[in-house]
């Protein structure tokens, strides 16, 4: 991984907890589970931060004023890929 552009996109209000919330009563529960963040938001800077401690160089894009939407979040993908894509060499 260290050798390929890596990104990675979120919303800024992608805030909501009840969707990814693992409980000790539940089947794929295990110690630790919660250690990355309560949210996507925290959880994608605990990730983009052990890809780094790694080497893995990541670009991290947060969008203000979306949640968990997808498809607000793909001029972000398109940016990075023409941008990645136009500086590979040929």
């Amino acid at each position: 991984m260290r050798k390929v552009a890596v990104q990675m996109v979120i919303g800024g209000d992608d805030l909501q907890t009840w969707e990814i919330t693992i409980k000790p009563e539940d089947d794929w529960w295990m110690p630790g589970a919660d250690l990355a963040g309560a949210t996507r938001n925290d959880r994608i800077r605990s990730l983009k931060g052990s890809l780094e401690r790694h080497g893995v160089e990541v670009q991290l894009d947060v969008v203000p004023g979306i949640a968990h939407n997808d498809r607000e979040l793909i001029a972000k993908v398109k940016e990075f890929f023409a941008r990645t894509l136009n500086a590979a060499p040929a």
